[in-house]
């Protein structure tokens, strides 16, 4: 998709960025993002996808913007406390990127949204910023299924961490990734009934959103020769004990974890069948 004149003024230094180029800028106009979770997370990465300018945003959630979000979710201000933060979320981005064209669909996700979605649009991606652990692997199942690439982020504490989904590399589901790299078992169906209160803090969430952002954008350009697929990225800033594992000892400030094939991306990609709608 051509750019504008604005938008080339605009964007003139990411154009001057190595593999990127006025081809590449074209790549990302013509890219459309399903962002799901317009909390901390998805306010930071769908902030980083408008002034990346992609051509077009869909922003999925179902809650109102509170005021405990404020200290985080900066894309939501006093202004619009109590509306749907996909509408205030579209406000802010539309004063950021007038040109970046929004969808919002307030509801819960589900496969029948992810199945419209996906018929509707090419060079589609997903980016999952939920709490919901059966939500991050819903969407995963169907991304293996359907070949969309995307990246999972998540927070907790001082603590963030970023699944990638490349369809031409990676071999491993999210499920088996949190298996395989987390000390202690989470009863997540028993996690996702009861009501969270999670320590959140927005730079560390800035920091993985960050992360994910330009993983989705190398794929989108096919700039794949160094990505996380296959990689469980950890990201600490500090040590500290928390649902997922004990408290651990020199451990690096961006830990690259290996991931093993798993049965369940093999499952994903033989049969049709699918997780319950949440």
């Amino acid at each position: 998709m051509k750019l504008t004149l604005v938008e080339k003024e605009r964007f003139r230094k990411q154009e001057l960025m190595p593999f990127i180029g006025k081809e590449g800028m074209e790549k990302i106009k013509d890219t459309t993002i399903l962002m799901i979770g317009m909390g901390g997370g998805g306010c930071a990465a769908s902030l980083q996808f408008a002034t990346s300018n992609v051509g077009r945003l869909i922003l999925c959630d179902f809650d109102t913007v509170g005021n405990s979000n404020l200290g985080r979710q900066f894309l939501h201000n006093e202004a619009t406390l109590g509306i749907e933060k996909v509408i205030s979320a579209k406000i802010a981005l539309k004063q950021i990127n007038p040109s970046l064209e929004i969808e919002t669909i307030s509801e819960p996700i589900n496969r029948k949204t992810l199945e419209e979605v996906s018929n509707k649009y090419q060079n589609l991606a997903i980016f999952v910023a939920v709490d919901q652990f059966q939500a991050h692997y819903l969407i995963n199942d169907f991304c293996i299924k359907n070949h969309i690439p995307a990246v999972h982020i998540a927070q907790l504490g001082f603590k963030g961490f970023i699944y990638t989904y490349d369809p031409n590399q990676s071999h491993t589901g999210i499920e088996s990734a949190i298996n395989q790299f987390f000390n202690k078992k989470v009863d997540t169906e028993a996690f996702d009934k009861d009501e969270q209160d999670l320590p959140y803090f927005a730079p560390i969430i800035s920091i993985v959103c960050g992360t994910g952002v330009v993983e989705i954008l190398k794929m989108q350009l096919n700039l794949t020769s160094k990505m996380l697929a296959n990689t469980f990225l950890i990201y600490r800033a500090l040590e500290h004990e928390d649902i997922f594992e004990s408290e651990q000892s020199k451990k690096p400030f961006f830990e690259e974890n290996q991931l093993l094939e798993s049965e369940q991306y093999s499952l994903c990609q033989e049969t049709n069948k699918g997780r319950s709608i949440i």
